[in-house]
């Protein structure tokens, strides 16, 4: 009679039944003794009465295995297929059956079940499955060791993790506590990425670089990997043979050069995090190793998952702190340049990105690059940011070498904007195909606004700073026009009257007129003086856009915001003079306006480039006024579209569709 016994394979029935695309998969044991009937330890998809009913015909699939070690009988209806009969009245077709050994030694059987014919999937996996249930029927049979002193080996992991910094600095101090107990020559874990689905090796992992370790990831449905089956079943594995072992990926035994191999799954609160590795030396692992490996099993998940938060913690902390720091900066006055170039170098140690970039709509990127980045990938990567303008992540598995050393890389980019105005695009590569997490985007998003702001911030000093400039200039003119300009035109006057007198002799007379003529020269030189002081270049209209915006929040005590984009201001500059003073006219006479008839309004004053052949100026309020109301304002704006007409432009006045007047003003470059 067969018997359920303790389901402690069970997570290797489920996976082998999803990885063989069979209907049910059962795990027998074989008596210590040899003889009597194999004990079902656990199945899947097969419920316990179904398998008394299976009893016979297992019984027979366990003798038939006697002869060879595996049994594949796509269709039971051939009369001498072992325990057809028995299979088909409980409703299976096709059989797929392999010892289960450990060490040379049977010690149970995996047998695979379809109630259609036909062969199974990955039916080569069924003999791997079936060593990973041989491992751990061994296990059961193995007295558990006494791993109460060994523990004590690992009570410096404890001290450590608190001590790291880095996963590689982890996985050294676990290669070292490891060592002595399983004559391990190095270890690696990788654990579960949910967002990707697969398991992923950290740095540091078998002493290997960095570039190597982000190379190495599998996808946890991938039932070739030695990885993904531990991670799914929960039981672990040994090869003592690994170069000659289909149970291994080859690509990862070469690459880390493994011989022996131990793997157990990381479990922490019921749920399992990932797996760990060690590599043997000479010694062979035995049952005993894979039981004291999973009873240190819990302690070592712990460890990662405590580190894993900790890291976690620590950066969130030094993203906090930077951006701090780039507000102060920003707050402080400090060049947008200089800013994003502190703040890059800093931010790029903290998310491990290996190039970081704002590219702007107009004007030349900053980029910072942290470590190699092959040229090709840089240019790709700046060539995206200038052509998507929305924000997008998005990771580049493994496999091109000549891009990126084979290791894949992630990417992400965040709009720069600034009231809804795009300025360019914040970009960030990590030359790994690890994603940057939530958090480091979150960070990234609010370096874009801070970046934005320091742009705008510094064009607003430097506004100011013109601004200042301006009216010390207009000072400095009227008071040599009050001063020098008068008391030189007194001068003139009072050797005029002594000319006229006919009081002086000839000689007086001669040098008292060329006292005169050089008084006049001099007269001439200030005034020349004043009117340069007092007018800005013809070109320069953001200085006198600027002017006029002060010059009438003093005169009616109306708060005007004014917003100059450098490269509106720049384009400017190539106006001619007279539409310079058309643009001007009418921002001032909007201005006006507004204040004078639009009531407690907020009055805006802003210079566009929609492109690189035309140039606006928009004067937005939100007054209760209605477009024209004063007569005045109605012949003014009369009179400033013929000026506008004049000089090839256009003046378009519209009412808002809350209130309020929308003043537009277009002139071709």
């Amino acid at each position: 009679m067969m018997r359920f016994a303790t389901p402690d394979v069970r997570g290797v029935a489920v996976t082998a039944r999803r990885a063989l695309a069979a209907d049910a998969v059962v795990v027998v044991a074989f008596p210590e003794s040899g003889s009597g009937p194999p004990v079902v330890v656990s199945s899947a998809g097969l419920g316990e009465p179904q398998a008394e009913r299976l009893g016979p015909a297992l019984e027979a699939v366990a003798r038939a295995l006697d002869e060879t070690p595996t049994l594949s009988v796509p269709s039971l209806l051939v009369d001498d297929a072992v325990g057809a009969w028995t299979f088909l009245r409980v409703g299976y077709a096709a059989v797929l059956a392999t010892v289960a050994a450990f060490e040379g030694e049977p010690v149970g059987a995996i047998v695979a079940l379809k109630s259609a014919p036909g062969t199974f999937d990955n039916e080569e996996l069924v003999t791997v499955f079936a060593r990973q249930a041989a491992l751990s029927l061994a296990r059961r049979r193995a007295p558990a060791p006494s791993v109460q002193q060994r523990l004590e080996g690992l009570a410096a992991l404890d001290r450590l993790v608190l001590s790291v910094s880095t996963f590689a600095e982890l996985s050294a101090a676990l290669d070292a506590a490891l060592a002595p107990l399983f004559d391990a020559v190095s270890t690696g874990i990788m654990v579960w990425d949910e967002r990707r689905e697969i398991l992923q090796l950290l740095p540091g992992a078998f002493r290997a670089d960095d570039a190597t370790t982000a190379a190495c990831s599998v996808s946890a449905f991938d039932m070739h990997s030695n990885s993904a089956r531990v991670f799914t079943s929960g039981r672990a594995y040994i090869s003592n043979d690994a170069r000659e072992d289909a149970a291994l990926l080859d690509r990862y035994v070469e690459r880390f050069d493994i011989d022996r191999l131990l793997t157990i799954p990381l479990a922490m609160a019921g749920q399992t995090i990932g797996v760990l590795h060690i590599v043997g030396g000479a010694r062979p692992f035995t049952v005993q190793d894979a039981r004291q490996a999973e009873a240190l099993a819990p302690k070592i998940a712990a460890a990662v998952e405590l580190s894993m938060t900790m890291f976690r913690l620590r950066t969130q902390r030094r993203l906090e702190e930077l951006l701090a720091d780039v507000a102060v900066a920003v707050a402080s006055g400090q060049r947008q340049e200089d800013l994003v170039a502190n703040a890059f170098a800093e931010l790029g140690d903290v998310i491990e990105a290996s190039l970081l970039a704002v590219v702007f709509e107009r004007g030349e990127p900053i980029v910072h690059r942290r470590g190699e980045v092959a040229p090709a990938l840089r240019e790709a990567l700046l060539a995206e940011a200038r052509t998507e303008p929305g924000m997008r992540a998005y990771v580049i598995a493994p496999g091109m070498p000549e891009v990126d050393r084979g290791g894949g890389w992630t990417a992400f980019h965040v709009p720069v904007q600034l009231g809804g105005r795009r300025l360019g695009t914040l970009a960030a590569l990590r030359t790994r195909a690890d994603p940057f997490s939530q958090e480091e985007r979150h960070a990234m998003s609010r370096l874009a606004n801070l970046v934005a702001l320091a742009g705008a911030t510094g064009r607003y000093r430097e506004g100011r700073a013109e601004l200042a400039l301006l009216h010390e200039r207009q000072r400095i003119a009227e008071d040599l026009h009050d001063d020098v300009a008068q008391i030189l035109f007194a001068a003139q006057l009072s050797l005029d009257a002594a000319l006229e007198g006919g009081t002086l002799d000839a000689e007086a007379a001669r040098t008292t007129g060329q006292a005169r003529g050089m008084l006049v020269r001099g007269d001439t030189a200030i005034r020349t003086v004043i009117e340069r002081l007092s007018s800005p270049p013809a070109a320069d209209i953001g200085h006198r856009l600027a002017s006029a915006v002060s010059s009438v929040e003093q005169e009616f005590a109306q708060a005007i915001h004014l917003e100059l984009p450098a490269e509106a201001v720049a384009a400017g500059k190539r106006l001619p003079r007279q539409v310079s003073d058309a643009l001007v006219r009418v921002a001032r006479e909007s201005m006006v306006n507004a204040a004078r008839h639009g009531g407690p309004c907020r009055v805006t004053v802003r210079l566009e480039l929609p492109d690189q052949e035309h140039l606006e100026l928009m004067i937005v309020d939100d007054g209760v006024g209605p477009v024209g109301r004063h007569g005045a304002s109605r012949e003014s704006l009369a009179s400033l579209q013929q000026v506008m007409m004049s000089h090839g432009g256009t003046l378009a006045v519209r009412r808002g569709p809350t209130g309020g007047t929308r003043v537009v003003a277009s002139v071709d470059l």
